[in-house]
């Protein structure tokens, strides 16, 4: 679907932004996204399943779709804590312009 929606309009561009890394034990972690300062979004759920694993360390890329212009662009990832430990999140803002 998306790669139909790029074919057919060139101004949708394909961005990687930033990856999530661990050299924890991986759960699932529930991502949120902010596009321009506007509202919180629970975007997607990453499985344990989806991090790739190259020994100890883990990681997990996403690839999102932007028409032209300018962003400021918000991803937060939380991961619930286990036997009795406190949640964990990390959030990274991304400021950037597509041309294509």
């Amino acid at each position: 679907m998306a790669r139909r929606l790029h074919e057919s309009c060139s101004r949708v561009c394909a961005t990687t932004i930033g990856t999530l890394t661990t050299t924890g034990s991986v759960d699932s972690v529930d991502a949120t996204i902010s596009v321009l300062n506007g509202p919180v979004v629970q975007a997607f759920t990453i499985e344990p399943q989806d991090f790739e694993h190259s020994g100890r360390d883990k990681s997990f890329s996403k690839t999102f779709f932007f028409v032209n212009g300018s962003y400021a662009f918000e991803v937060c990832g939380t991961q619930s804590g286990a036997q009795g430990r406190t949640s964990k999140g990390v959030c990274a803002t991304y400021v950037f312009t597509v041309a294509c």
